[in-house]
């Protein structure tokens, strides 16, 4: 047996808002009820056209585990849901969400279980005043 081993591309699925409303709700129940790690990342982004989305889905594609997930919930505004990642974790992706759509201004903000609370609303909610 060889000691490589193959590295599939990550692929986060892309969710429509009230898809991504309920696995955030799912994973958020999930990480309090066995006590393990789930961070949000709300992203606000000031500038949006059509590209917008469309960057977003490749960052997603190629830059996130396969195990998280992202989607929009309005105009300029998306979701990461990142299952078993810390908050550290989180702000490793937001940095690097930063640096690829600068030109979109993006603004970024973490909420974790429990700290952000259990309630998806809540969890949204501390992510949106993380925001900077």
């Amino acid at each position: 047996m060889s000691s490589e081993y193959v590295r599939f591309p990550a692929r986060a699925a892309w969710r429509d808002r009230e898809n991504l409303l309920r696995r955030i709700a799912e994973e958020a129940y999930r990480a309090a009820r066995y006590r393990l790690p789930f961070t949000l990342l709300l992203v606000s982004l000031d500038f949006c056209n059509q590209g917008t989305d469309r960057d977003l889905k490749e960052f997603t594609g190629t830059g996130l585990r396969e195990l998280d997930f992202a989607g929009k919930l309005g105009e300029g505004a998306y979701a990461i849901g990142m299952p078993n990642s810390p908050c550290k974790g989180a702000e490793v992706v937001a940095n690097r969400l930063r640096r690829i759509l600068i030109d979109y201004r993006p603004r970024t903000g973490v909420a974790g279980v429990p700290e952000g609370g259990v309630n998806p609303s809540e969890l949204l909610a501390t992510a949106a005043k993380n925001l900077n």
